[in-house]
């Protein structure tokens, strides 16, 4: 494993092992900074939003029901959560546990960019 893998893990699984959560003030700013609304996150798991936004893609991306969404962040999935209220997951194997008791029928799988399991003729 590359030692910039090995950072962003640890840096990021840090994160995910505390406590941080919707259940905070400061992480709640965070969100609304980006432009989340309390409805959005109300309707996600709270351990979902860790504070970790880094841009809002489901309030401009225009998604359709049916598309899938790809998402490359390491955080709690909050944009994958939102994604599903529009049907863009297809079902897996090895769902992220909370992803499927929010959605039922649909899931995500966990995996690094390099082994996403996508055709080959995406983009």
């Amino acid at each position: 494993m590359s030692q910039i893998l090995e950072s962003v893990q640890s840096k990021y699984g840090a994160v995910a092992e505390s406590t941080l959560s919707s259940n905070h003030k400061g992480v709640m700013a965070i969100a609304e900074a980006f432009g989340y609304t309390a409805e959005e996150l109300t309707f996600i798991p709270a351990e979902a939003n860790m504070g970790l936004s880094c841009g809002n893609p489901t309030a401009t991306a225009r998604l359709r029901p049916g598309e899938v969404v790809v998402d490359l962040g390491s955080g709690g999935g909050l944009d994958v959560f939102l994604a599903s209220k529009v049907n863009c997951l297809r079902p897996s194997r090895g769902a992220w546990p909370p992803m499927s008791a929010a959605s039922p029928g649909q899931s995500a799988w966990t995996t690094t960019a390099p082994a996403c399991p996508l055709p080959d003729s995406s983009s």
